[in-house]
């Protein structure tokens, strides 16, 4: 995945494996695997953009990736 998202001229970043990464880039924000669920939704939390139901469903998101990870 990191090389074609380079070759398609992304900028990549990633973070020591498994350790919490979280991206905030305009309206995307991005963690790199379950350990960074929290610092997602506490950015996500930050953003005034978003309705009321992008949170609750994005809360959901996060919570199920937190249950997947225990």
């Amino acid at each position: 995945t990191e090389t074609e998202l380079k070759k398609r001229g992304a900028h990549y970043v990633a973070g020591t494996n498994w350790a919490e990464h979280i991206v905030v880039d305009g309206n995307l924000i991005t963690g790199q695997n379950p350990g960074s669920s929290a610092g997602v939704a506490k950015a996500v939390l930050n953003t005034n953009d978003l309705s009321t139901n992008q949170i609750c469903s994005i809360i959901i998101i996060i919570s199920l990736l937190i249950k997947a990870a225990k």
